[in-house]
């Protein structure tokens, strides 16, 4: 559910948070059921995986819906990263084995976070994949556009994933 708060936060140049980012991943899959030909099919891991498991707290309720079935039926992983009040976003391509890494203020620190995500995907959910998928190629996309002040990062990262998937 997007709440009225949530629109005017965007629109007061307020930083996105995890609901944001996550009703704009809710908004893509629901495009996709319009227009399937126009999207490919992806498997999207909130956020909130990665927040909770930095807690030590339980995290694999977001990951229930990735099986072996879903993952072999969608081309592409999704992963949004809030890291502090930074957000990056991390790529999965299943069929090629290749992890993308996004960052629009790029920043070797930041690649850190999302080689601990894939670390601890693998774990989670080394039977939906029946592969290691940290053996995978991992490239940071070093050509992808970049934000000019310190609030975008999030708009940057939805919008980095409505591309990917169409």
């Amino acid at each position: 559910m997007v709440l009225r708060r949530m629109i005017d936060e965007i629109l007061s140049d307020s930083y996105l948070d995890n609901d944001h980012v996550d009703a704009f991943a809710i908004l893509l899959n629901e495009k996709s059921k319009i227009s399937p030909d126009e999207y490919q099919k992806y498997l999207y891991i909130s956020p909130m995986y990665w927040h909770y498991k930095v807690k030590d707290v339980k995290s694999v309720l977001f990951l229930e819906h990735i099986d072996y079935n879903s993952v072999q039926s969608s081309s592409i992983i999704i992963s949004p990263i809030i890291d502090g009040e930074h957000w990056t976003l991390l790529v999965g391509y299943i069929k090629q084995k290749r992890w993308e890494f996004y960052d629009s203020i790029p920043n070797p620190m930041h690649r850190s976070i999302a080689v601990k995500i894939i670390a601890s995907l693998n774990k989670d959910c080394k039977k939906a994949f029946r592969q290691n998928i940290t053996k995978w190629n991992f490239k940071t996309m070093k050509k992808a556009p970049t934000q000019t002040n310190n609030t975008d990062c999030g708009m940057f990262v939805c919008k980095y994933m409505e591309n990917i998937v169409r």
